[in-house]
Formats: structure tokens, C-alpha cells, sequence
């Protein structure tokens, strides 16, 4: 059949469905009424005309007599076909007329708005349903004998195709084996997909050059105990080093899942930039319009940031990138979530809070490190641990074929140590590196918070709490005093017994001294007893400005010897066992105590220093008669 003689069908058939005469049929369509009757003999064309859906037990028909539809009309199900898994062939299809009739609403390739109404012949969506039990096979053969649907089947995998993919993939039994393995198995889709290695300058089938490290994703995205407990869809932590074709892989996976894995799929992708994003986005486009001709959907949407496939009436497939900053929001939730260099984002903490809700169906984090106190580190802890939704799959700088240990050293040679450490890592401690040693060890850290007596906003309500006599407890408040770049944190300790407990933790970023001020006092006075402030830079006139009894100020001055002390006193501390904290009220103390280095140049700290300030004091909660004397320590 003609362009011309399907856009002329089209508008007949559309005429006669709004009850016009053959005559005025003819005259709509250009034609003369002898070949309006004429095309009413044609199965297909009197199946658009009376809005009836066509059964067809076994093969479909030949091409000819399909109508060259895009989406069912208003009221009717969907086209569907059952393919007989054991068999490769289709097993019966239910295939019906077009919504539009082939006139379909242009769309500006670019902005993806809406352009005129222009003539465009496109192929029907199909919903393929591959039926592997002979009990499947049977009722669908009974119905579509008795010209009815079968009943839906809850455990059936479909999978969309064209009509013509339909056709195709019917008369290739290669290709519908294919089909068959690549509904449920992402491996299979590789062995299509193609990309453009950057590094070789060609477009390539990623399936026949998989490296080491996408060979790791893959198994990682189909392994039983990365399957999330809720969704039962893939939930994987990718801490990598880089140019290890993790993000390339990501994409496909981005693909598959929009392609093949879920119906109504919405695919997020996110990375640090809106620049980034998009090229996330380009990829995934790349990809899905250089599948087989019978494998590819109609392209509903198609802008920078939303690239959309039609698969039926009721089927969307939208993929959408995100760039994600201080502001990111996202209001729909979705199928999968990519998250690319996460670390490197503004402020990644802040931005997990703000899609995670989001992600209903499988999430991939793919990024290499960027120091021990960065929240991606913190949460990849947390994965090791098992107190996070993501399984922890950490991939080496050697992971790719072209690279040994000669490249490695050569690398190591031309770049500083904390760089080569987190760009190339041979381990995930390398990964989170921050440019020095390791001060408190994983296995004594992993004791500090195993029975925290949690935090509190008074000393009233915690000693009620645990039923502590009223004033029984003695405390050290300590502040180590920042602004700007850095943050005042303020810690209470309750040092009454061998083991101290950290009963309040407050972190002020960006405020005012006199912001500050009235912080310490509130604190103070909600926990009584003695009050430590660091008086190195702007600590001194905090503490001068106080409004508290000088009595209970102590001051005490930072300097390399005695900060060198208290952090081994606080080592040693964490050695015994001899303080607790609640890691789930006060993340940021643990990751910071979990990150600190020595040298600590590149490492926030505030809250260890402030933790080691109250640890150097609490002998002063102790002391008994008469009035402490202000204190200054160099």
C-alpha cells in the first residue's frame, strides 16, 4: 500500500465512524465512492471503520492486510500478541484499528513541541506477552478461538514491539529468540546496544567489548542479594576509580529498563552539572535509535532533558535528566534512578534527601570517591554495614583490559598521593582516602556505637529518660568555634560513669557570632556544669561575650602539642571502648571520626575537635567544693 493511498484510508475511515455517507466519505478522502465501497471488502480497513478488534489464532496475517496504526481508539484494549516460549512462535494476537489513523501530531525533533498536523504513517504498538507454561497456552488458545482476550495474566513478562517488529520477529526466529532473552535479561540487550567509544573513535556493540569492570556490573545488577527486599529490582553502590566504562553501562542499563524491563518506565538520570545530565540523557537516546529496526518504539518526546517512546495506549516510556545541586527536587517518582559522581555533587547529602523518596523501582549509583568525610563516603559505610538499601560493589583502577601494574606505577608517578589514591584505587579504604593515615581504626569505632544512650535536648528530659536520679550526672560541654567555610559545633559528654556517653550534639553552619552565642548559652543551660570553649581565632571573644558564670568558662587554646594530645587521648579513648554516640542522630560526629586523618589539611574535623576538647575536660566535672577558676590550657 501507497503513502497516498493510506493517508486517503485514513481520513475515509475517520469520515464513515462519524456516520458519513460513502459518498461524503469519498469526497473527504479524494476518492470516488466505487472506491470507497471497494476498500469496505478489506478485513482491515472495516475493522477501523466499525471499531472492532481482530483475533487471529497462530501467525498474524500477512503485512498487507494490517492497518498501519499507531494507538487502539478510545474503549478498546490494547493489541496484544502471546508468544509461545517453548515453541518460538506466536502463538495468537488480538490486533485492532488506529486512535488517529495514522495522522499524528508532529513534534519539533529539537523542542519536542507540538508542530501542525501533518500526514505520518507510523507502526502499531504491540503488548507481547511470552508464555512459558502449557496451562498459559491452553486458555490463551480457547479465548482467542472463542474471539475474546484471554484474562491477564499477573506474573506475565511483556514486552512492547511495533506491528512490523511483530512481523519481524515472526518470520526471524533468531531474532524472536532474542526477544525472548532479552525481556528479562540485561546481558542479552548488550549484545544490540551500541555506543560511541570515545577512546577508539567508532560506534561499537557494547555486548562484544565488555570490559572487566562492566562485566562486574552486570553480574552485580542480577545477583540475589543486590535485589532490593522492597522493589526486588537491582539496588547497587558503584564506588569506582575512573575511565572504567561504568557510566557507559549505566546508561544501557538506563535503556534496557526503559525498553524492555518496565512497563510505564521513567528513568532519572542524574549527575552533578545540567551539562553532565544531558549527556547522560544523549547517551540513552544514542543507543535506543540505533536498536533493529524491529526492535525500536515510535519517539513520542524528544528535547535535551525528556526523550519519551510510545509502547500502546497506556504504555509511556520517559527518560529525564536532572541536574542535581542545593535545589534539586523531583516530584515524580520513578522506575530507576541513576545517580552519576555523586560525590562530586554540591552537596551530595542534601541531594539524596531529595530524590530518594523518588526511587520506587531499582537505583545505581555509580562515582568514585572523594575524600573519607564526603556524605557518599558516609553512606557507603553505612552499605558495608548493611544499615543501607544499596549493596556496596566497589571496582579497581585495573579493572579494564588495557591497564597492569607497570601503568599503574606510572600513574602513581605523575600525580600527588591523595589523588592517585582516589582517582586510580586499589580498595575502597583508597577510594575514600583524604591525604594522610587513618587515626581511629574501623574496628574500634564500630564498639563506640553499638549502645548509645542517644541524644537529648535537656538535661531534664535525658535523666528522666533513663531514670537517672535529678543532678546525679556530671557533664562537659565543649565548643570547637567556627564560621564561614567552617561550622561550630557544640558536644555534651556525660562523663559520670568509665564510659562516656555524647547526650547532645549541635552544628551550626554560616551563623553569626552572636547567633553562636546564644546557641552555647541555651546549651549550657539546658545541661549545667562546666562549659568549654576553643578560644583560637574568634573563640576567645565568643567566650568574653558570654552570659554565663565565669566560674564554669573554661578557655583553652589550641596549639600543635596540645592538639596532638588530645587527639591521641581520644584515640586511646576510642581503643577501650570508653565512648558511645548515636551515629543515626549525630552523622556527621561519626563520619568525621571515621574520616580523620593525620595529616588532617583536607579533612573537616570540628566535630572531633570539639569531642577531644570535652574528652580533655571531664575531670573538671568532677571537682567538688568551692569555685572552679577560669582555665586557660596552651
Amino acid at each position: 500500500m501507497s503513502r497516498d493511498t493510506a493517508i486517503r484510508q485514513a481520513k475515509a475511515a475517520r469520515a464513515l465512524r462519524a456516520n458519513a455517507s460513502q459518498s461524503q466519505a469519498a469526497d473527504k478522502a479524494g476518492v470516488n465512492k466505487r472506491t470507497i465501497q471497494r476498500w469496505l471488502l478489506d478485513p482491515a480497513f472495516a475493522a477501523r471503520v466499525q471499531h472492532e478488534t481482530r483475533f487471529t489464532l497462530g501467525p498474524l496475517p500477512a503485512p498487507s492486510r494490517l492497518a498501519p496504526s499507531t494507538d487502539p481508539l478510545d474503549g478498546l484494549p490494547r493489541s496484544k500478541a502471546w508468544v509461545s516460549v517453548h515453541d518460538r512462535a506466536v502463538l495468537a494476537s488480538a490486533l485492532h484499528p488506529s486512535a488517529n489513523d495514522g495522522i499524528t501530531n508532529n513534534c519539533d525533533p529539537e523542542t519536542g513541541r507540538p508542530g501542525p498536523f501533518t500526514p505520518e504513517l507510523t507502526a502499531s504498538a504491540v503488548q507481547v506477552e511470552l508464555v512459558t507454561t502449557p496451562e498459559r497456552v491452553a486458555d490463551v488458545a480457547a479465548a482467542v478461538t472463542a474471539g475474546r482476550a484471554p484474562d491477564p495474566s499477573p506474573q506475565a513478562v511483556v514486552i512492547p514491539l511495533t506491528l512490523a517488529g511483530l512481523q519481524h520477529v515472526q518470520d526471524h526466529p533468531d531474532d524472536l529468540d532474542l526477544l525472548i532473552r532479552l525481556a528479562t535479561d540485561f546481558r542479552a540487550f548488550l549484545d544490540v546496544w551500541q555506543f560511541r567509544a570515545q577512546e577508539a573513535g567508532e560506534i561499537q556493540v557494547l555486548g562484544e567489548v565488555l570490559w572487566e569492570a562492566q562485566e562486574e556490573f552486570v553480574r552485580m545488577t542480577a545477583a540475589p542479594e543486590a535485589l532490593d527486599q522492597h522493589t526486588g529490582k537491582s539496588w547497587v553502590y558503584f564506588l569506582k576509580a575512573r575511565k572504567l566504562g561504568e557510566t557507559t553501562i549505566a546508561c544501557a542499563y538506563d535503556a534496557w529498563v526503559m525498553r524492555a524491563r518496565d512497563t510505564n518506565a521513567r528513568v532519572h538520570l542524574f549527575s552533578r552539572r545540567d551539562d553532565a545530565a544531558q549527556e547522560l540523557l544523549a547517551a540513552v537516546r544514542f543507543g535506543l535509535e540505533r536498536l533493529p529496526a524491529w526492535l525500536q518504539l515510535p519517539v513520542t518526546r524528544k528535547t535535551t532533558h525528556e526523550y519519551q517512546l510510545g509502547a500502546g495506549p497506556d504504555d509511556r516510556r520517559l527518560a529525564k535528566a536532572y541536574p542535581a545541586d542545593r535545589e534539586t527536587a523531583v516530584e515524580n517518582s520513578c522506575t530507576h534512578g541513576h545517580v552519576d559522581e555523586w560525590a562530586r555533587m554540591g552537596n551530595p547529602c542534601k541531594v539524596w534527601q531529595a530524590i530518594e523518596p523518588t526511587m520506587a523501582g531499582s537505583c545505581h549509583i555509580v562515582t568514585t570517591g572523594l575524600g573519607p568525610t564526603n556524605y557518599s563516603s558516609t553512606y557507603w559505610r553505612k552499605c558495608l554495614a548493611g544499615d543501607a538499601r544499596h549493596h556496596p560493589c566497589f571496582i579497581g583502577a585495573l579493572a579494564r583490559p588495557d591497564r597492569t601494574e607497570t601503568w599503574l606505577k606510572g600513574k602513581r608517578a605523575s600525580m600527588d598521593e591523595q589523588q592517585f589514591r582516589q582517582e586510580y584505587p586499589s580498595s575502597w579504604e583508597d577510594a575514600l582516602f583524604g591525604g594522610g593515615e587513618f587515626v581511629f581504626r574501623s574496628s574500634d569505632l564500630a564498639h563506640t556505637t553499638e549502645y548509645p544512650r542517644g541524644i537529648f535536648p535537656s538535661r531534664a528530659a535525658y535523666e528522666a529518660h533513663w531514670r537517672f536520679a535529678s543532678g546525679s550526672r556530671k557533664y562537659v560541654k565543649a565548643w570547637d568555634i567556627g564560621r564561614h567555610q567552617d561550622a561550630a559545633v557544640g558536644i555534651v559528654l556525660d562523663v559520670t560513669e568509665g564510659v562516656h556517653d555524647v547526650v547532645s550534639y549541635t552544628r551550626l553552619r554560616g551563623a553569626t557570632y552572636p547567633q553562636i552565642q546564644r546557641e552555647i548559652e541555651a546549651l549550657h543551660n539546658a545541661y549545667p556544669g562546666v562549659t568549654v570553649i576553643e578560644d583560637n581565632a574568634a573563640g576567645e571573644a565568643v567566650r568574653e561575650n558570654l552570659d554565663l558564670p565565669e566560674h564554669q568558662l573554661i578557655g583553652f587554646k589550641t596549639t600543635p602539642s596540645s592538639k596532638a594530645r588530645i587527639i591521641q587521648q581520644l584515640r586511646i579513648a576510642i581503643e577501650g571502648w570508653l565512648i558511645q554516640w548515636d551515629a543515626s542522630a549525630c552523622p556527621q560526629l561519626d563520619a568525621e571520626m571515621r574520616g580523620y586523618q593525620l595529616p588532617d589539611d583536607n579533612v573537616e574535623q570540628d566535630s572531633v575537635m570539639a569531642l577531644a576538647i570535652a574528652l580533655e575536660h571531664a575531670p573538671q566535672a568532677h571537682t567538688t567544693g568551692g569555685r572552679l577558676l577560669p582555665i586557660i590550657y596552651w
